[in-house]
């Protein structure tokens, strides 16, 4: 609702319509959703102040409880007794002692646990429990596994494991153990203690939370109900935390804490169903209450509204109209003599827009079919000057020579100056062509060479007529030297749905400089330079497909040029229809 109101207060609309609905909100809806929001919030931090201290202060003292207790034991472990292991196996008295000592110490503990004295080939020396409540597990004698194994590999450290291998009754107990060293031989033995888990649940009789004590591997050691353990003895993954302190799913909250360095965890759950439903029940009514709220406001501002501004409305409507580009919507207005004056300005200005248009539309067609026209006309003077002095000395030596080339001559103006068509098929324009190489060939002679290669799906292609020329003037232009020749080799393919015209030389090429400056041309829309043949070609098929099509031009001093044309690949006699 915040938003809301932010959203109306930062465009500040001037139609009275909206004023009249920014009204209602803002004096209405606004503190109704402020209310609604607060008493949500409140409900939200009573909820989970309810349920997370005490669940959090238990789960506290049982990881209080345990850290007390293993700490006792560990300590215990450490300095179990003045005797070893092998004077208690000698000496009855020294076992006795030995006993007396571990029964009095497990006695004055919080937790009492069971002990058992191991000697070094794993055979138990005694245990505290009356009944043969320890056992040392079969494999143990052939494999170092399981507590014992790992007490072997790391004497003088002590290990809290949570197993059930090493009792008789088959459930899980906490193993406090430790490798007994004896300075002249090494291992004298080992030290166990056996916490059952019903001893540990007695102690923590006044917890009136559920709460599950696992391992740092999630096995569980002991739990108020076997929901929260899944079938391989482990906690369920819905209660498993992965290091965070507290989790909240739809039925439960569950916190969590580690004990003794992280060696065990403590788990305590909280069913907040009942809690869940309380507040959901709550924010429901408020919700509700405050959704009737906002639609009888906004039914109530929209028709209040409506009725005072219809006249605004339509005059809204008719400007939107103007902004999205409809021009055709004229309004009248018979409500007034002022709103009235405004909808004949408006249709007046309706009229004006529209002539603007066409004129602009004309204009603009005015200039494209003359800059196209102008583009195409231009022809390079410099070619009929020196096709004309070697006409001149030909009819003198070769007279035969010199009519073929005037014929040619006739035809390539002919074709140039041919105003009527702008686009012909390729296989004409290189008839056209062939013409112009000709002039070349008689000009140039043995130094000039040319090659035409054109697909057969390429002769119908369509193309803007005088598309050629231009690239191979600029092969001349820079590709002779004063000795050497030079071979123009021009190939045409449709690729996909392109013609691509490629007119390769073997010239001298370009200088970089020169080259820099060509392709920096070809990428303006003015040229005030002298190089006009391959700009025009480039500028007019610009102008006739659009920017993705163009001309593209590489050269390297000293290992030619090559000019490169795409554009589309048409048919047909308008050069519109699409041959793929």
């Amino acid at each position: 609702m915040a938003i809301l109101h932010r959203h109306y207060w930062q465009k500040k609309p001037l139609h009275f319509r909206d004023e009249i609905r920014y009204s209602f909100i803002s004096y209405a809806l606004i503190p109704s959703s402020i209310f609604t929001v607060l008493i949500i919030s409140l409900s939200f931090v009573l909820w989970n102040m309810n349920i997370s201290g005490k669940a959090r202060r238990e789960n506290r003292e049982i990881a209080l409880v345990l850290e007390k207790t293993l700490t006792e034991y560990a300590a215990c472990a450490e300095n179990p007794f003045p005797v070893t292991v092998a004077d208690m196996m000698r000496d009855k008295n020294a076992l006795a002692t030995a006993y007396s000592a571990l029964k009095e110490f497990t006695a004055r503990q919080e937790i009492n646990a069971n002990f058992a004295i191991i000697d070094p080939d794993f055979s138990v020396v005694m245990q505290g429990s009356p009944d043969p409540m320890f056992k040392i597990p079969e494999y143990q004698i052939r494999f170092s596994w399981g507590l014992l194994g790992r007490l072997q590999k790391r004497p003088g450290h002590t290990l809290i494991e949570i197993s059930a291998d090493y009792t008789t009754s088959g459930l899980n107990e906490i193993l406090v153990g430790r490798a007994l060293d004896d300075e002249n031989s090494g291992i004298d033995g080992y030290i166990v203690f056996s916490i059952a888990a019903k001893d540990v649940m007695r102690q923590l009789l006044t917890i009136s939370t559920p709460f599950i004590i696992t391992d740092r591997y999630g096995r569980v050691f002991t739990s108020t109900s076997q929901y929260y353990v899944d079938q391989f003895g482990c906690i369920s993954y819905g209660y498993s935390q992965d290091g965070k302190q507290n989790m909240t799913n739809s039925r439960t909250a569950v916190f969590s804490s580690p004990a003794f360095e992280g060696t065990l965890s403590v788990y305590t759950i909280l069913d907040i169903s009942q809690l869940r439903t309380a507040m959901v029940t709550i924010v429901g009514t408020t919700s509700a209450f405050l959704v009737l709220l906002i639609v009888g406001m906004v039914i109530s501002a929209s028709k209040i509204a409506s009725q005072k501004s219809e006249t605004i409305d339509q005059l809204v409507t008719a400007f939107r109209d103007v902004e999205a580009g409809i021009l055709d919507n004229r309004i009248c207005i018979d409500t007034n003599v002022e709103f009235h004056t405004i909808a004949d300005a408006y249709n007046k200005m309706l009229d004006d827009i529209n002539l603007l248009i066409e004129e602009k539309k004309r204009e603009e067609k005015e200039k494209f079919l003359s800059e196209l026209k102008q583009l195409e006309m231009q022809f390079n003077p410099h070619f009929l000057y020196n096709t004309l002095e070697n006409i001149k000395y030909m009819v003198k030596l070769d007279p035969s020579a010199a009519q073929q080339t005037i014929v040619c001559l006739s035809e390539v103006l002919r074709y140039s100056i041919d105003t009527k068509v702008s686009h012909v098929y390729l296989e004409d324009d290189i008839k056209y062509i062939e013409n112009y190489l000709f002039i070349l060939k008689a000009r140039f002679s043995r130094k000039f060479s040319f090659g035409i290669d054109i697909s057969d799906s390429a002769r119908k292609a369509l193309v803007p007529k005088l598309i050629v020329q231009p690239m191979i003037e600029n092969s001349v232009k820079y590709g002779f030297d004063q000795q050497g020749c030079l071979d123009v080799r021009i190939t045409v393919r449709i690729i996909e749905d392109r013609t691509v015209i490629t007119v390769t030389d073997n010239g001298i090429g370009m200088e970089e400089q020169d080259l820099a400056d060509i392709q920096e041309l070809l990428r303006t829309k003015y040229n005030d330079t002298t190089h006009l043949g391959l700009y025009n070609v480039h500028r007019r098929i610009r102008l006739l497909y659009g920017d993705r099509y163009g001309v593209d031009i590489q050269s390297k001093r000293g290992y030619g040029t090559t000019v490169r044309v795409e554009l589309p690949f048409r048919t047909g006699s308008d050069g519109t229809d699409s041959a793929c």
